[in-house]
């Protein structure tokens, strides 16, 4: 069984207004609580090179079977520069799973590519914190960051669980 929660937006841009965030959730016998639900992780307007943007969320198994937890990059939507540059090419995205003063790295690279990623296992009851940073690199003087001035790009955070078998 499949339980969805968590559909958190981000939308970011070098100049456009602030993002709107959506989130949805179902029961069963796995249960996916988050922390954020109606609420981005974090948003930004007007980038700049040299940014970055942190925010956390925690996701919880309130069901009462233990479950396979992951999140995927969804709802990607982009307009980019008008030389051509696509901004989720350039943003570094950065997961870490924070469990009891540890953390462990979840992902770490551009946010185009994040795709779905195996998070944790969550028993009935567990709660994990994750920690996000966005950051928009600055690749050096001359230009180089032009070709995605004006972009903008909004993405979503998907998580879901699955059985363990």
């Amino acid at each position: 069984m499949v339980a969805f929660a968590g559909l958190l937006y981000i939308a970011l841009s070098w100049a456009q207004p602030a993002p709107q965030a959506s989130a949805v959730s179902t029961t069963g016998p796995i249960e996916i609580r988050n922390s954020r639900d109606g609420a981005a992780v974090f948003s930004a307007e007007r980038l700049v090179p040299g940014w970055s943007a942190e925010g956390e969320v925690s996701i919880s198994n309130s069901g009462d079977t233990p479950g396979q937890f992951r999140l995927a990059l969804t709802h990607l939507r982009e307009t980019p520069g008008p030389l051509g540059g696509r901004l989720s090419r350039s943003l570094w995205l950065v997961v870490t799973e924070i469990d009891g003063g540890r953390s462990t790295l979840v992902y770490s690279g551009r946010l185009s590519d994040l795709g779905v990623r195996d998070v944790s296992m969550l028993e009935p009851g567990e709660k994990r914190g994750y920690h996000f940073t966005m950051s928009f690199p600055d690749t050096g003087p001359h230009g180089a960051d032009n070709p995605v001035q004006g972009g903008t790009v909004e993405a979503g955070f998907l998580w879901t669980a699955a059985a363990a078998r």
